[in-house]
């Protein structure tokens, strides 16, 4: 049933908001819900989420990216996740000082926001780690 619901809401959206569509189309009933994302978005869009989907039992999986080396210089090609299109960067010092810190206050941005929803993301790294999964959901019971 909720293939055919998320079929039908063709999705076709170049933005992170579509996170709060799609938790508009999760069941009345409680549920548990799987949201798996990098949260590299405004953590207001996270809050709207959540906030719809508080009678469901989330769990955030959040997918952890390792950072552009921040202790050189260089050029960097990045990918937008949500258009695909590439971009050059020159990193500088200065410019990877700044993206780090801001990095750091988003990161920090999002755990606040899950711990008012009362949520503890489970983080997966760049490897799939079984027992990792195995131990954060025995510590949910």
């Amino acid at each position: 049933q909720l293939l055919d619901r998320l079929d039908a809401a063709a999705f076709h959206g170049r933005s992170a908001q579509g996170v709060i569509a799609a938790a508009q189309l999760a069941p009345r009933g409680s549920a548990l819900v799987f949201l798996l994302s990098d949260f590299m978005f405004a953590p207001a869009w996270l809050d709207e989420a959540l906030a719809e989907l508080a009678r469901h039992d989330v769990v955030p999986a959040w997918l952890q990216h390792e950072a552009p080396d921040s202790a050189g210089t260089g050029l960097l090609e990045l990918r937008d996740a949500e258009s695909g299109a590439w971009r050059s960067l020159w990193m500088r010092p200065g410019l990877a000082r700044r993206w780090s810190e801001a990095q750091r206050a988003h990161e920090e941005a999002v755990r606040e926001c899950m711990a008012r929803h009362h949520r503890v993301p489970l983080r997966i790294g760049e490897r799939f780690d079984a027992d990792a999964v195995s131990g954060f959901f025995s510590a949910r019971v």
